[in-house]
């Protein structure tokens, strides 16, 4: 590879990489719904979960959200007492169902809406390129992901410890 095409791959390497971990920086962050209210992005995962499919059952939202029963009922009880989520009859009298509550539909909006606004943005930025130069960008960062999946066939097992 010529040294200009070589510099040019480690400064994308470089901003792809950035991007990566300011994303990352940013998914992770509690959002501050108002000045009673932080909730971490797996709360919004859960919520969200919620939202899409009305009254699921802990088994469900277990099963969706890739999390034990354990961690699930902790966040079930954390949503609770914020006052996000409500129980509501199931098919059974064990069965316990998850709703949202008026205040958990609007956290959901609020960041509904934070992610249209990331959209807008890059569409707004994509006025900027022609069709083709688009296409080539799409190819491009597919061929990307498709490479970094290689790198992320890390055997992963339930109940392991990150660190």
């Amino acid at each position: 590879m010529k040294p200009e095409r070589k510099e040019a791959a480690s400064q994308i390497s470089q901003v792809l990489q950035e991007i990566s971990t300011r994303y990352t920086q940013i998914r992770s962050q509690a959002m501050v719904v108002d000045s009673t209210l932080k909730i971490t992005q797996a709360a919004l995962e859960f919520l969200e979960c919620i939202r899409r499919s009305p009254e699921l059952s802990m088994t469900e939202i277990t099963e969706q959200l890739h999390q034990t029963k354990g961690r699930i009922s902790q966040m079930a009880s954390a949503l609770k007492q914020k006052g996000l989520i409500m129980c509501v009859p199931g098919g059974d009298q064990r069965e316990k169902r998850l709703a949202l509550t008026e205040r958990g539909r609007a956290v959901c909006e609020q960041k509904l809406s934070m992610k249209q606004s990331m959209s807008q943005t890059v569409e707004e930025i994509c006025q900027e390129y022609s069709e083709e130069q688009l296409n080539l960008i799409g190819q491009f960062l597919d061929q990307i992901e498709q490479s970094m999946s290689v790198f992320g066939k890390c055997p992963v097992s339930k109940g392991m410890t990150e660190v």
